[in-house]
């Protein structure tokens, strides 16, 4: 595992406690934020990342890419503004789905995210999110990510449905 796959996910995970996102930023050269209309997450088969120094392959979070559609290009840009990523355990009783609770939250400024280097698809993220010692192993989750731009309006993906691998002894 990279050093820079575990610096970036304790970072966002201590930004979801200091709220590090809410201090303004200084401006940048990026795509003005009120144009953002879309977000757009591609989840890897191999989404599931150990962030623990034993090495083990139990996952401690989970990566994916993550475009902000701008409505002028149709096209991920980079821009200001944070993310929040939200991870739902999905409680099923015997008729079905009973509800879902929300097991994690991570808040990160966009501009501590991992930029990618730009495609068809445009300019986009890599994010990687460490929960740390929560037992979620084997479990169905949704995951939500919502783009909150600096004015407050909120633009949200689509669910993502996913189980987390079970345990490996």
């Amino acid at each position: 595992m990279s050093a820079r796959r575990i610096t970036i996910g304790a970072g966002l995970a201590a930004m979801a406690t200091i709220g590090a996102c809410l201090e303004p930023q200084p401006p940048r050269n990026r795509q003005s934020a009120e144009y953002i209309y879309e977000v757009v997450c591609g989840y890897p088969l191999n989404m599931w990342q150990s962030y623990d120094k034993a090495g083990d392959l139990n996952p401690e979070g989970f990566a994916f890419v993550m475009y902000l559609l701008s409505s002028t290009t149709g096209k991920g840009v980079h821009t200001d503004g944070c993310i929040r990523v939200s991870m739902y355990e999905i409680n099923r009783g015997p008729e079905g789905i009973s509800g879902r609770i929300l097991a994690h939250e991570w808040l990160a400024d966009t501009a501590d995210l991992r930029e990618r280097t730009p495609t068809s698809c445009g300019y986009g993220y890599d994010v990687y999110l460490h929960w740390g010692d929560l037992d979620v192993f084997g479990r169905e989750v949704e995951i939500v990510v919502r783009y909150e731009a600096p004015d407050g309006r909120v633009v949200q993906s689509q669910t993502k449905p996913t189980r987390v691998p079970a345990r490996k002894v």
